[in-house]
C-alpha cells in the first residue's frame, strides 16, 4: 500500500524555531506517510528588510528540491507574489501558484493527497483549486483577523476555507469558540512538548529566589508586551531573551542572545531561576497559546506569566498579577516552599501533552475527516 500523500502549506519556515508545524511534519512521517511541507507564502508587501530573504528563496525556488539532509521531509520553498492585491492575486493564479502546485505534485506518491492549511491566504484557495485534495484540514493556531499585516479580505478568506474543510483543528478554546459556528468538525489539539528533552536537567526544590528570567523565542511588540521586560529589568531583574527581537525598545539592561537549537534550549534555561512569558493581552493574543507552553512546563522550573486569556485556567500553577508592580511583588514574595506541588503539577500537565500523543490524535482527525 503506497503511503498517503500530507502536503501542509505552514506559514513559517522549515528552519524557523521548531514548533507544531514542523513537529507534525516529521511525525506524520514516523507514521507512514509521505509528507511535502511548503514554507510560508507571501501575505504582505515586502518591506526593505525583507530583501535577503526574498533573495534566498528566489535561489531555493529554482532548485528541485530544499535539501534538509536531518529530515525525511520534503521541504517546498515557494515564490509567489504577496496575496495583497487583485492583480497580484491574478498573476499568482496565472502563474506562480500554478508552477508551485506542479512542483508540489512532483512529490506525490499516490494521484491525489491530503491538504493541511496553516494560514487563511487567497494562495491557499489557489493551490486547493490546482491540487485537487480528498480532504483539506485547516489547523488553525492564531486569530488571523486580529493581525493587521494580514489582507483587509481575510475573515471572508477564512469563512470560506473553514466551509471548504473536511475538518478544523484549532489549539486553544478561544478559536474553539469562535469557530465552532461555522465548522461541524472542529477539534481543539493543543501544543505539544518533547518531555525528555525540556524535563532533563529538573531538580526539584533547586531555586530559593527568582532573580533571573529567560525568555526564549521571537519578540515581537504585537504578542510580547516589551514594557514588562524593561520594567523587570529597571527594578534589578536580570532578563535574558533567547531569539531575535523585533523592536528598538528593548532596554539595554536586556541581554539578548541568538536562537539556538531546541536541543540546545533546555541546558541554557537550566541556568536561571524561572521563566518569562510575557504577552500582551489584545484580541491577537487572545488566539494565542505559545508553542513554548508546555515546554515550559516541562522543566519544572517556576513560571512568570502575564493574564493572557489562554492562561488563565492555569493561572494558579503561575507567578502573575493584574499589573506590573503585582508581578514584581509575586516574583519577590516567592518561595520554594510554595511551588514545589505547583512544579509538579507543571510537569505532570507536561507529560500529558506529548508529540506522541499530539500526532496519533492529529492522525486520527486526517483518518476520519
Amino acid at each position: 500500500m503506497k503511503k498517503k500523500d500530507i502536503v501542509i502549506l505552514a506559514n513559517i519556515e522549515w528552519l524557523f524555531l521548531k514548533q507544531r508545524h514542523q513537529n507534525l511534519a516529521e511525525n506524520l512521517v514516523d507514521f507512514g506517510y509521505n509528507v511535502i511541507f511548503v514554507e510560508s507564502a507571501a501575505k504582505r508587501n515586502p518591506q526593505f528588510a525583507d530583501i535577503p530573504r526574498i533573495f534566498s528563496r528566489l535561489l531555493k525556488s529554482v532548485k528541485t528540491q530544499t535539501p534538509h539532509s536531518d529530515s525525511a521531509v520534503n521541504v517546498v520553498s515557494p515564490f509567489v507574489l504577496p496575496s495583497t492585491f487583485k492583480i497580484n492575486r491574478l498573476f499568482n493564479k496565472l502563474f506562480f501558484v500554478k508552477k508551485l502546485a506542479s512542483k508540489i505534485s512532483s512529490y506525490f506518491k499516490n494521484d491525489e493527497c491530503i491538504l493541511i492549511i496553516y494560514a487563511p491566504t487567497s494562495t491557499n484557495l489557489q493551490l486547493i483549486d490546482f491540487l485537487k485534495p480528498s480532504k483539506v484540514i485547516y489547523d488553525c493556531v492564531s486569530n488571523f483577523e486580529a493581525f493587521k499585516e494580514m489582507p483587509a479580505d481575510t475573515v471572508q478568506i477564512e469563512n470560506q476555507l473553514i466551509k471548504e474543510a473536511n475538518a478544523v483543528v484549532v489549539d486553544c478554546e478561544f478559536l474553539l469558540q469562535k469557530h465552532t459556528a461555522l465548522s461541524k468538525t472542529i477539534k481543539i489539539i493543543e501544543p505539544a512538548v518533547d518531555f525528555k528533552l525540556f524535563n532533563r536537567f529538573f531538580k526539584p526544590q533547586s531555586r530559593t529566589e527568582l532573580r533571573k528570567l529567560i525568555y526564549y523565542g521571537q519578540v515581537d511588540p504585537l504578542k510580547i508586551d516589551i514594557n514588562l521586560l524593561n520594567f523587570l529589568a529597571e527594578k534589578g531583574i536580570t532578563i535574558t531573551i533567547v531569539g531575535g527581537v523585533k523592536s528598538t525598545d528593548i532596554s539595554n539592561l536586556i541581554e539578548i542572545l541568538p536562537v539556538v537549537k531546541s536541543d540546545q534550549l533546555p541546558e541554557i534555561i537550566n541556568k536561571f531561576d524561572a521563566i518569562i512569558l510575557p504577552y500582551n493581552v489584545n484580541d491577537y493574543t487572545n488566539g494565542i497559546i505559545p508553542a513554548k507552553f508546555y515546554e515550559c512546563f516541562a522543566t519544572g522550573l517556576p513560571i512568570v506569566a502575564t493574564k493572557m486569556y489562554n492562561f488563565l485556567r492555569y493561572e494558579n500553577l503561575l507567578i502573575t498579577g493584574n499589573t506590573y508592580d503585582e508581578i514584581l511583588e509575586q516574583i519577590n514574595l516567592f518561595t520554594i516552599s510554595s511551588d514545589t506541588e505547583h512544579a509538579l503539577e507543571r510537569i505532570k500537565i507536561a507529560q500529558n501533552n506529548s508529540w506522541q500523543k499530539f500526532t496519533e490524535n492529529f492522525s486520527d482527525v486526517i483518518e476520519t475527516a
